[in-house]
């Protein structure tokens, strides 16, 4: 449920509380198109009614539904209302809404209030006497919205607008669009301003659709927010080729994940320019699953961006996020079979990679058991992280006999990290172990 008020020039605010359920609106669409219908039983024998009773019956049924519109009217243009705020958002705070599992907006600043209800039903009114007080929206610093409705008619100009009204302190946005994505994101990336955006996230459903938001927008506002330092993209469109030349030089940008091609795209502007990128020092390349069974996922996508990572020449921490449980070990194996020929792995060629970031990951018997050999092909390493496990990947990660294998295979290798669990010293169990 989404509370919210409406902030007036006098003392009087009205407030309201709308409960947003697409089994209403789907109800009405039907009962507009069939007025009479739900209200009669049909039989074989029909009875016929008199022109009165048929007038009158119709009146009442078009009685409450003309109720209902005009609660809908009023909720529209309140919603439409330039001064809508979101209600008990402390200042520093970040909004946070999505949709509950019953269909409603769920928020954890929404209060109870005790006022007089004007009218009941879905759409509730209420009138509360209050002092006026400065639009809380302004002090907004973060701003998450994983709700379709809220990025869709009719709501897009109220998010728009309060998104747009904090831009002298919004740093951090997180978007997620996965109902007719490419339509939405054409909107927003040209409406919005946000001069101080430092970390901006665009993502879609974790099992991309067809409909995505389009390559020439996203690249549009980028080149708008040069001031972005942190950017996670997933689930949209994908450059047109690998001769793409990036618009934006991306002056502030530190990390960067996405998906590999994105990452050959973004490299490439490091290479065509000595000034871009001038900041960057960490890349993630992220695998994709899609809702279309004929995309599947496809490891060797990652070669060109490991190669475009190794000329950049530049240090960086590179990171792996492994959406796709199949295709994972083959992959391993397939590059520890390259390190052992003369061609040799693009793995090998990584010297300026010192630090190993795996997170949100799937974990096989299979991949466990290649992995060691896989973590030895990378000739500087020197830190291995696995950030965000599930419980089952911490018991996997941290179980001595791989723990102890890590150490072993990879000499290089001085530390392991697993979440917040305590350090693990390679170097030392090396130590011990030959000592013993």
């Amino acid at each position: 449920m989404l509370k919210a008020e409406l902030a007036s020039p006098n003392s009087t605010t009205v407030s309201y509380r709308l409960r947003a359920q697409v089994c209403f609106f789907a109800e009405l669409v039907l009962f507009l198109s069939h007025p009479i219908s739900p209200f009669f039983e049909v039989h074989e024998q029909r009875t016929e009614l008199n022109k009165e009773n048929r007038l009158s019956r119709l009146q009442t049924v078009l009685k409450p539904l003309r109720r209902l519109l005009t609660l809908k009217q009023k909720a529209t243009s309140i919603l439409q209302s330039p001064g809508f705020t979101v209600k008990g958002v402390k200042p520093d705070e970040p909004i946070r809404l999505h949709e509950g599992n019953d269909g409603e907006f769920n928020s954890p600043h929404t209060q109870t209030t005790n006022t007089e209800n004007v009218e009941t039903g879905l759409i509730q009114f209420s009138q509360q006497a209050i002092t006026p007080r400065p639009q809380r929206n302004r002090n907004l610093t973060e701003a998450q919205i994983h709700s379709d409705m809220l990025l869709r008619f009719p709501f897009t100009k109220w998010t728009l607008s309060n998104l747009n009204a904090a831009s002298s302190t919004l740093t951090k946005l997180s978007l997620k669009m996965t109902i007719e994505a490419n339509v939405t994101w054409k909107t927003f990336s040209r409406r919005l301003s946000l001069p101080l955006l430092k970390t901006f996230s665009l993502s879609n459903h974790f099992f991309v659709p067809v409909k995505v938001p389009e390559f020439v927008d996203i690249e549009i506002f980028l080149e708008n927010h040069p001031s972005i330092q942190d950017l996670y993209l997933y689930g949209v469109q994908l450059p047109p080729s690998s001769e793409s030349i990036p618009r934006p030089t991306f002056q502030n940008l530190v990390k960067f994940n996405g998906h590999p091609s994105y990452v050959v795209w973004l490299l490439k502007s490091a290479k065509l320019d000595i000034i871009a990128l001038p900041n960057l020092e960490r890349v993630g390349i992220s695998s994709e699953n899609y809702a279309n069974s004929s995309r599947l996922p496809n490891y060797t996508h990652f070669d060109p961006a490991l190669e475009a990572i190794a000329e950049s020449g530049r240090n960086l921490v590179l990171a792996f996020t492994f959406n796709c449980r199949g295709g994972t070990a083959f992959w391993f194996e397939s590059h520890v079979l390259k390190g052992q020929g003369q061609g040799g792995s693009i793995f090998s060629r990584l010297t300026n990679v010192s630090t190993l970031a795996i997170y949100n990951s799937w974990y096989t018997p299979s991949m466990t058991a290649v992995f060691p050999e896989w973590l030895r092909l990378f000739p500087s390493l020197r830190r291995l992280r696995f950030e965000k496990e599930g419980v089952v990947n911490v018991v996997c990660l941290t179980d001595p006999e791989f723990v102890s294998s890590v150490a072993m295979l990879c000499p290089g290798l001085e530390t392991m990290v697993v979440n917040q669990e305590p350090v693990i010293d390679l170097g030392r169990m090396r130590r011990s172990r030959k000592d013993g």
